[in-house]
């Protein structure tokens, strides 16, 4: 781990940065954005825990923790909702499949065009960077995708994520999609800042502030301040692409948990309360009236299985006697009901019912439409968040292939980055519901089995059974394999009109 951040820190000055020419406006926004973005990484990594009930945080052992029993519910709804963007993948599967679009013929080019865009996807580590896009978009609201040149791989295009708050952008005001100017700042090891672009003056910090700017028309890199790299842009484009989880009232998206904070501090606090009542009511305060003298609290132990001698009464006739403290009723029943309340309501917020954390509460698993029914919410909450990554991963194949075309590389026909540039390949997201594998056979068995002909392709029949459209170019080579070494056990006769060529012997 770097002994510095990975981005400056918020009380620096914007213009230290190098973001010359933006206006405060823009700067206050940028600042507010990290601020937010800094509430949600405290509550996700718990340091919000820290907190005492005076308001401070850190090592005070004299004041209680303001949420002793540190329930992250940020944390549990973020990786849930993130690992069900995902959907159900199997061990070896892409998070994300680029297949032509509906209105495309697929043809032989629609293929090798599509194979290409899964080409640049899997090298850019399709699994892992997917799912750490989503969790940015849950986190934050947002996240960030960078294109990238990359001669030394076979696709020459890698993806890759940047840091959220490294990254400031400046959006088009007709389409938010589209990014007219972005800074990137972060911190590098003086040898790093040598290495790589020749910096070589004294530092006093122990690491250099690199910072990153970018417009449709130029680039320019600065150490410290200082200019290393200063050349056009020759795309005419910035490459990066800002994928909000859903946009409405503002470009940067709106974050998942954002609506979590206010109802996991109540579930803390209360919970907390019950712990409090649970003690005082288990260890009550002890009083005495007319003790003697000889009295010492030391023989009235507070602990497990401890007993208090209380003495022998003058009556000589009173037999022994042994008591248990006890008190009725010390946390109220209405405290749990409102904290399930309050829990409910916080998965509610993020379209998260219980059935989708394994709580079936009766009649989930009977049929796989009641099933369907209790994910309704989550379901449709997928898909609006599938519909903005899929836009942000059309425009990054689109700024993948205007970069391709810039290049003209030899390796690379011109109707690849063609397709890439007119949006001809769209992204296909697995299934967030598991589906039953009895029901999928059988829809696929009827469909190419219906008398008017088969209803569904045989690429589309493998995709259903969840095996892929490489599977049919197996099966079709395995089939040719067997028919050249005459091991294949029927060869159908050519038809006539009238039936078979050939008459059944008598």
């Amino acid at each position: 781990m770097l002994p510095y951040p990975e981005v400056p820190n918020i009380a620096n000055s914007f213009t230290d940065l190098g973001f010359v020419g933006v206006s405060p406006n823009v700067i206050e926004t940028w600042s507010a954005l990290r601020m937010q973005h800094q509430k949600s990484t405290d509550y996700f990594n718990g340091s919000i825990f820290e907190k005492r009930v005076d308001g401070e945080i850190g090592d005070a052992p004299q004041v209680p923790l303001l949420y002793p029993l540190s329930l992250n519910l940020v944390k549990m709804m973020t990786l849930a909702l993130t690992d069900s963007f995902v959907g159900e993948v199997d061990d070896n599967d892409a998070a994300v499949v680029f297949t032509p679009a509906s209105y495309i013929e697929v043809t032989e080019k629609a293929k090798k065009v599509t194979e290409f865009c899964n080409g640049i996807l899997r090298q850019s580590k399709n699994a892992s960077l997917v799912w750490e896009l989503d969790f940015d978009r849950n986190l934050y609201g947002g996240t960030v995708l960078r294109v990238m040149p990359d001669f030394s791989s076979p696709y020459f295009i890698t993806w890759r994520k940047v840091v959220m708050d490294a990254f400031y952008p400046i959006f088009d005001p007709e389409d938010p999609d589209v990014i007219l100017e972005c800074w990137l700042a972060n911190y590098l090891y003086p040898e790093q800042a040598r290495e790589k672009y020749g910096y070589d003056e004294h530092v006093a910090m122990g690491y250099v502030l690199r910072t990153e700017h970018w417009t449709r028309t130029k680039h320019e890199i600065r150490i410290n301040g200082t200019l290393v790299v200063d050349e056009r842009n020759p795309w005419g484009i910035v490459p990066f692409v800002y994928i909000p989880r859903i946009r409405t009232t503002t470009p940067f998206g709106d974050s998942l948990v954002k609506d979590i904070f206010g109802t996991q501090d109540e579930i803390n606090m209360r919970l907390a309360d019950a712990g409090e009542a649970l003690n005082y009511n288990l260890h009550p305060t002890r009083w005495g009236l007319n003790l003697p003298s000889t009295f010492s609290d030391k023989n009235y132990p507070v602990a497990a299985d401890a007993m208090w001698d209380l003495g022998r009464a003058m009556n000589k006739d009173m037999k022994p006697e042994v008591g248990i403290l006890s008190v009725d009723n010390p946390i109220p029943e209405g405290l749990f009901k409102y904290v399930q309340f309050v829990y409910d309501w916080a998965r509610t917020s993020v379209a998260a019912p219980p059935i989708a954390f394994g709580e079936d509460n009766g009649g989930g698993q009977r049929s796989g439409i009641t099933l369907e029914i209790r994910l309704w919410p989550m379901l449709k909450a997928m898909r609006t968040s599938r519909s903005f990554m899929a836009t942000g991963l059309a425009r990054a194949l689109k700024i993948s292939g205007m970069i391709l075309k810039q290049k003209k590389l030899t390796d690379v026909p011109a109707y690849i980055y063609d397709a890439m540039i007119n949006g001809e390949i769209s992204a296909r997201f697995h299934r967030v519901m598991p589906r039953d594998q009895a029901a999928a056979v059988d829809e696929v068995v009827k469909l190419l089995s219906t008398k008017t002909g088969p209803a569904i392709s045989l690429e589309t029949a493998q995709e259903v059974l969840g095996r892929g459209p490489a599977e049919l170019k197996r099966i079709l080579s395995f089939m040719g394999d067997l028919e050249s070494q005459e091991l294949w056990p029927f060869t159908p006769e050519p038809e006539t009109p009238f039936g078979n060529s050939s008459t059944p012997e008598a």
